[in-house]
């Protein structure tokens, strides 16, 4: 799961379902759901953890 990842592929995997859902049509609704089924993720960003503010709000931007 994603939430086991190292941060780097949390945020890969974060970039990934914000852009399928903005860029390809047939996949949005796919990104939606998938957003929000992830849910909040955690990730440090040098000595900071922050929690990563495009999953939790993903499927309103999209």
């Amino acid at each position: 799961m994603i939430h086991d990842s190292p941060d780097r592929t949390k945020s890969a995997l974060n970039n990934f379902i914000y852009t399928v859902g903005i860029s390809y049509l047939p996949l949005h609704d796919k990104a939606v759901e998938t957003a929000k089924a992830v849910g909040p993720v955690e990730v440090r960003r040098g000595k900071k953890k922050t929690v990563s503010c495009l999953l939790p709000k993903i499927f309103k931007k999209i």
